[in-house]
């Protein structure tokens, strides 16, 4: 999972999450270089019923304008799928330094792209009412549909906060696959809306990034975390 891939911290305060472009270039040729891995494009996981095969998926949160500018010719140029989680008020409102509605197309039309959903304002989803959960997926869902012409049945909850009730709402509006910020591996499909993410930080070299995709960082097995927030 990463986020930003740029030379400035665009609403990174700690500067955690954003990417120097250098540094990811490095990460795209070290996940080239990994034969025992397969890149998956989640627009066809559907068609996976089991995990017999070693698989990464390239994801981004956020949607900032610089997945189009900077990550997509990078991945694009090695024959990588990535996925793209945006914020429905982000593109509405125009707000600074994200994808805009034109730029959304334009990422749409990219081959193996894949554009989900972050929810429609970037709440906290564990922390809202029933309601405000069906707002937040609802209206996310069907205004990136109604501007891309693609259905969206992917959705990356905000700030890695969801509970039973975010996961029954996505499943009832017709999204068919959930990604959390749990930094686990994936060993089957078993809850297909809880899937588990390593998010990748700006410290991250290429040993960090090679030990996370082995398993190293993964906290949750290790001591059995509850992350319903």
């Amino acid at each position: 999972m990463y986020h930003s891939i740029s030379d400035n911290y665009y609403d990174d305060p700690m500067k955690l999450f954003t990417i120097n472009p250098n540094e990811f270039e490095s990460h795209i040729k070290l996940l080239n270089e990994m034969r025992e891995y397969e890149f998956l494009d989640l627009s066809k996981i559907e068609r996976l019923k089991n995990f017999d095969n070693y698989y990464i998926s390239i994801t981004f949160d956020d949607g900032f304008s610089n997945v189009l500018d900077i990550a997509a010719p990078i991945l694009c140029n090695a024959g990588i799928p990535f996925t793209v989680f945006v914020v429905k008020d982000y593109i509405l409102n125009n707000k600074k330094n994200y994808l805009t509605e034109i730029e959304l197309k334009e990422l749409s039309k990219i081959k193996n792209v894949t554009i989900g959903s972050h929810g429609a304002s970037h709440l906290r989803l564990a922390k809202l009412s029933d309601k405000e959960i069906n707002n937040e997926l609802f209206y996310s869902k069907t205004y990136i549909e109604d501007l891309i012409g693609k259905p969206v049945e992917l959705i990356s909850y905000p700030h890695g906060s969801f509970d039973y009730r975010a996961i029954n709402v996505a499943e009832s509006l017709g999204y068919k696959f959930g990604f959390t910020s749990n930094p686990t591996v994936n060993k089957n499909m078993n809850k297909p809306l809880e899937l588990n993410r390593s998010v990748i930080l700006s410290h991250d070299n290429k040993k960090i990034l090679n030990q996370k995709i082995k398993g190293s960082w993964d906290w949750q097995s290790l001591f059995n975390w509850n992350f319903y927030n």
